[in-house]
């Protein structure tokens, strides 16, 4: 967290600048309770309301699950390919593990 007063890039659970000793306001995570919110300009915290958080990981989930169905048919033409240079022996080797480990997070598969 970046200090509004002197500039002094501090952590993220610091409550004071560690250069000027200003209250460094703004989206933090409480060092105490480690619960996300805002430090307001007083010092108080204020914490995210938990369906808050849940909706923001919702959205940062469902982002991650479009992104592997956009790489689902890379990851499959890669574990095909690794076949075909295993000399068409159809064992499996480490890209089915990496293929049905995507399936089954983007709901592909059981």
């Amino acid at each position: 967290m970046r200090c509004k007063i002197c500039g002094e890039d501090n952590g993220p659970v610091k409550k004071t600048c560690g250069a000027c000793g200003a209250i460094l306001a703004g989206e933090t995570i409480n060092n105490v309770t480690g619960q996300l919110g805002i430090r307001n300009a007083n010092g108080s915290f204020t914490p995210y309301p938990t369906d808050g958080i849940i909706s923001i990981l919702r959205a940062q989930n469902a982002d991650l699950l479009a992104a592997l169905r956009l790489c689902l048919p890379i990851i499959e033409a890669e574990a095909m390919a690794s076949h075909l240079t295993d000399g068409f022996r159809p064992r499996r080797n480490k890209n089915d593990d990496i293929l049905d480990a995507v399936k089954k997070a983007i709901g592909d598969i059981p």
